[in-house]
């Protein structure tokens, strides 16, 4: 039997991972019911059991076998018989919810009865047995809990600190003390406050820990803030601080995580200093800047402040009033605009396009609108960015480079025609004073030879506005004050524009041109006529004289406004055409040539004029020549 008592033993130690008081409780099992021997049979991590107490947990009843061999259960196992084993008891071992755990096993070398009171102690042992599992699992939880918890602290890259209820350090993990300088042992059983709190700071974290405590409630717990914390070498840095509060024991006992935030800190300020560069040169080069959305309703995501000063609309307005980006594209350009940027979007093109916006005042501006299509890590279109640029004064440049080209061009066509036209008046002339010499003085046909000689030189007349305009006409320049020309024509333009407009002189002290007097007078006239005529019904006629510009290219301007009727974009770009005119017949002259002398004299004289003038809002010419440098003058 020393070898069946030895071999159930060997098996009972292979199947328990538990020794000591369980092997003691199966020893005791065996005795007190004077069997050979007792074991603990207990599952294994797969749920396995050895053949003895493998039919006593199926059958989760206890098993009484007076002879084992003859057992239809046991005798079929090759362990019963190898063992020799005839007595059984097997009591299974539940735990509170019912689930088997094992089985107590009593084994006798001998076929025995079992009696009731037998199995009332065996009962008694395994229940012990199961209470000394629970004991054991609790214990191996609670050591397993702690090892993960110390596990958790040690691998933590932030800190995580623990104190009670009155400030006292009970947990510091290696990322505290590799953060804040403090070893565990040095923190542990101070107050948290002396360690980690900047001075002037503590009266308040004391404040709080001691408000938290008296009334459970704290505006920092569950919170994440960012908090100015202390080193052991005096150095301060910015925190990341969450704090969660427990009981244990009746006191109140709080863990703090904490998160160096310098590395993040510098990147922000990085960040946000890069930023700020970023804005300050969208916001201060010289065009506007915006992003639109893609999808419908398109609205705008940004815009740079400078299109207040380009269209007279705030970046707020402009987001708020989804309709100006429609309805402020002049009329005549907004199909064609609409239509590209309708493209874009569906196909997710850049464009470049050039149009003009009308202002908040009703000013044309023309602008460069330039896109691109900003997209996703996908490579959808999420929106469009793209710049305006003012290119009003540039489109203003190419329109007077047109319109000069085309007086050009008309001028040496005019000058061609005027020229043999002249020749030809010189021989009509000629020949009609001979022929007048033919006739007697009572001849009535000298009556028809006069009004030849008128016509003829009343052609002359014309062709010596067509050479001036095309630059052809000789000119006797001189150096003259342009003050004495405006001055000396004062009395004649008042009895030639009427009483019903006022001349108003406005004349400042001048440098001097280089110009023929004669010809300049006749520009002054021929712009006040213009005005004249502009001003049926009466009005203000003012005539301004001043230096301009600096340095060599200083020049004397001078400016001739009217409170008329005003002129549209189409007329001002024809009003120096030779036999252009908008006045009615019987009105003026109605030749057309008045304002394309004076185009062609002052350009002659190496100066230019320029227009401003709008529909009922008069007109401005302003005659600009240069200065001339020399210091003596002769005199108009």
């Amino acid at each position: 039997m020393i070898s069946l008592e030895s071999t159930l033993q060997e098996q009972a130690v292979s199947t328990s991972p538990r020794a000591g008081d369980i092997d003691r409780l199966a020893t005791l099992a065996g005795r007190v019911v004077g069997a050979t021997s007792g074991l603990i049979s207990l599952l294994d991590d797969e749920g396995e059991l050895t053949v003895l107490g493998r039919d006593v947990v199926a059958t989760g009843e206890p098993l009484l076998v007076e002879d084992a061999g003859a057992h239809p259960l046991f005798g079929r196992h090759e362990t019963v018989r190898r063992l020799e084993i005839r007595g059984f008891a097997g009591i299974p071992l539940l735990d509170d919810e019912g689930r088997p755990l094992g089985a107590l096993c009593v084994v006798d070398a001998r076929p025995r009865a079992w009696t009731n009171d037998e199995e009332e102690l065996l009962t008694e042992i395994a229940a012990a047995v199961v209470t000394r599992l629970g004991l054991h699992r609790a214990v191996e939880l609670a050591r397993e809990a702690a090892e993960e918890r110390q596990a958790v602290l040690a691998s933590s890259l932030d800190c995580i600190v623990v104190m009670d209820d009155e400030g006292i350090v009970h947990e510091w993990n290696p990322a505290a003390e590799v953060t804040f300088g403090w070893t565990r042992e040095e923190a542990i059983g101070c107050r948290l406050g002396d360690l980690i709190v900047p001075e002037e700071q503590r009266q308040r974290h004391e404040e709080g820990l001691a408000r938290a405590v008296r009334t459970g409630e704290s505006r920092i717990i569950g919170q994440r803030l960012r908090l100015s914390a202390l080193r052991k070498d005096g150095s301060t840095f910015t925190s990341e601080l969450a704090i969660t509060r427990h009981e244990r024991g009746g006191r109140a006992f709080f863990t703090g995580t904490i998160r160096d935030l310098t590395e993040i800190v510098r990147a922000e300020d990085e960040k946000a200093a890069a930023e700020s560069r970023y804005r300050s040169l969208i916001e201060n080069i010289p065009l506007v800047t915006y992003m639109n959305s893609v999808e419908e309703p398109f609205r705008s995501l940004y815009m740079s402040p400078q299109v207040e000063s380009l269209l007279g609309y705030t970046a707020d307005e402009w987001a708020a009033r989804l309709a100006l980006s429609h309805d402020g594209i002049h009329p005549d350009d907004r199909e064609r605009v609409e239509a590209l940027a309708r493209k874009a979007r569906e196909q997710g093109l850049p464009t470049r396009s050039e149009f003009r916006f009308i202002a908040r005042d009703g000013r044309s501006v023309w602008v460069l609108d330039q896109t691109i299509p900003v997209r996703d890590e996908e490579g959808t279109v999420v929106c469009h960015q793209g710049f305006l640029l003012d290119i009003t004064e540039r489109k203003q440049l190419e329109e007077q480079l047109r319109q000069s080209h085309k007086m050009d061009a008309v001028g040496q066509l005019a000058g061609g025609i005027a020229h043999d036209f002249n020749n030809m008046l010189t021989a009509i002339s000629g020949y009609a004073e001979l022929l007048g010499y033919s006739f007697e003085d009572d001849d009535p046909r000298l009556e028809d030879l006069g009004e030849l000689k008128r016509a003829a030189t009343h052609a002359a007349s014309l062709t010596r506005q067509l050479l001036a305009f095309s630059r052809k006409e000789l000119l006797l320049p001189r150096r003259l004050d342009a003050n004495v020309v405006v001055r000396e024509l004062e009395t004649m333009l008042r009895r030639t524009i009427g009483e019903q407009i006022e001349l108003a002189l406005e004349l400042e002290p001048l440098l001097d041109v280089e110009a023929d007097p004669d010809q300049l007078a006749q520009v002054v006239l021929n712009i006040t006529l213009n005005a004249r005529d502009a001003m049926p019904d009466g009005g203000l006629l003012t005539i301004s004289t001043a230096n301009v510009g600096s340095g060599p290219g200083r020049q004397v301007e001078i400016r001739i406004a009217d409170t008329g009727i005003g002129m549209n974009e189409e007329t001002r770009g024809r009003i120096f055409e030779p036999f252009f005119t908008t006045k009615e017949k019987g009105h003026g002259t109605g030749l057309g040539l008045g304002l394309a002398t004076a185009y062609g004299v002052v350009s002659q004289s190496g100066g230019s004029i320029e227009v401003e003038s709008a529909p009922g809002e008069g007109s401005t010419f302003c005659v600009l020549l240069p200065h001339a440098p020399s210091l003596s003058r002769v005199a108009a």
